[in-house]
């Protein structure tokens, strides 16, 4: 009963320490500060005759790897505030609630709008529909790569976010009071918007999710403490790492070491260069790099490579985008963002292409179809991706 007190307690708590998507976050720097916290640290700073004492104060001193030491001795951990030092005057986005919720509001009906723009476009191609076709090659890739409904439910969450976040860049369904300040530049909205705290909206909009699904305590859990003596890890991740149970949990936002660089700053793919030139196709470079040749190390094993692609899709790989009512995506049409989903983003072929003619038999352009990642953020701001 405690275990599940503590955990609800903590999912509910907006301020919980390890938060790490309202503005009261603390950074990674200063997250690694509080953890190194112990009692023993803790009552030396507040003690004034305890010079010395064992560092695991909850277990007897003995003379072998719980021995007294000084208070002042490194052995025992100190929290470095100078994390906590303000650089700089802290920016918050210049927004009321009251402007903020509309906005929510409003992103959640434009979200709705398009996932039936979307349903009935795709609903529109009849027998040609890939949904209606059994045993293809394609479908049964999709739904390999399928998202399970928690990441469903969360990028409904972070359908609404995308939109919130493009009202407030565009001032669409705003007054003039209530858009942002033409001074603000793209790099300030990049830092503020995921700053912006949302939390307390999150609960208005709910009846633009859809169905509602199971509780994530019945198909997540997260037990506390963790136990340190099962034989098999978690099919989630929860508690792989015993001292910080959340760390690479599935179905979370990825943590990235460094902000995406998208064309629009937030949401679309990029397409030009930093010389604003275009940006060769994902294919072309494909083709160069994965060329048909034998090309053998005198060091390492094709186990390397193996290996690495197993490390790489533990941490990277993160479930496909869906249609609305989690149908798959026929990205196959050069025109398929504009015909089937804002989420398709084909591959086209070039002419010259070893493997594939650039054209189809009636003249038509040909692409690979490429569908984008499902959504995942938790704040405004820029497109993120889910932990699958």
């Amino acid at each position: 009963m405690i275990i599940f007190n503590f955990a609800k307690i903590r999912r509910g708590d907006r301020f919980w320490y390890e938060n790490f998507f309202v503005p009261t976050a603390f950074t990674l720097e200063q997250l690694g500060e509080i953890r190194k916290t112990t009692l023993a640290r803790i009552i030396c700073d507040n003690s004034d005759d305890i010079l010395q004492i064992q560092p695991n104060v909850f277990i007897i001193a003995d003379i072998y790897t719980n021995f007294p030491v000084r208070c002042n001795s490194t052995i025992i951990d100190t929290i470095d505030l100078t994390k906590w030092t303000d650089q700089e005057p802290r920016l918050k986005l210049p927004i009321t609630t009251a402007t903020l919720e509309k906005a929510i509001l409003l992103g959640a009906k434009h979200a709705k709008y398009l996932n039936e723009i979307e349903a009935n476009r795709i609903n529109a191609h009849g027998d040609r529909n890939i949904n209606r076709i059994r045993n293809s090659a394609f479908r049964e890739h999709s739904i390999l790569m399928a998202p399970k409904n928690i990441s469903l439910e969360i990028s409904r969450r972070a359908e609404i976010l995308r939109e919130t976040t493009k009202i407030l860049l565009t001032g669409d369904g705003l007054s003039e009071e209530e858009r942002l300040p033409l001074e603000l530049d793209l790099p300030t909205l990049q830092r503020l918007l995921p700053e912006t705290d949302v939390s307390q909206f999150i609960g208005s909009i709910t009846n633009f999710l859809g169905d509602e699904n199971p509780s994530v305590e019945e198909c997540l859990p997260q037990p506390l403490p963790c136990d340190h003596t099962t034989k098999y890890r978690t099919f989630s991740g929860w508690c792989n790492n015993l001292k910080f149970p959340h760390y690479g949990n599935a179905f979370a936002p990825m943590r990235r070491l460094l902000n995406p660089i998208y064309e629009d700053g937030f949401d679309s793919p990029r397409i030009l260069g930093v010389d604003g030139r275009k940006l060769p196709s994902a294919r072309r470079i494909s083709n160069v790099m994965h060329a048909e040749v034998p090309a053998f190390h005198s060091k390492y094993t094709h186990m390397l490579m193996q290996m690495g692609q197993l490390i790489d899709h533990d941490f990277a790989h993160s479930p496909v985008s869906r249609g609305p009512g989690n149908t798959i995506l026929d990205c196959s049409r050069c025109d398929s963002p504009e015909t089937v989903s804002i989420h398709c983003f084909p591959i086209p072929i070039e002419s010259g292409d070893p493997y594939f003619p650039h054209l189809h038999d009636n003249g038509e352009p040909r692409c690979i179809s490429f569908a984008r990642s499902l959504l995942g953020q938790l704040t405004l701001g820029y497109r993120n991706q889910i932990c699958l």
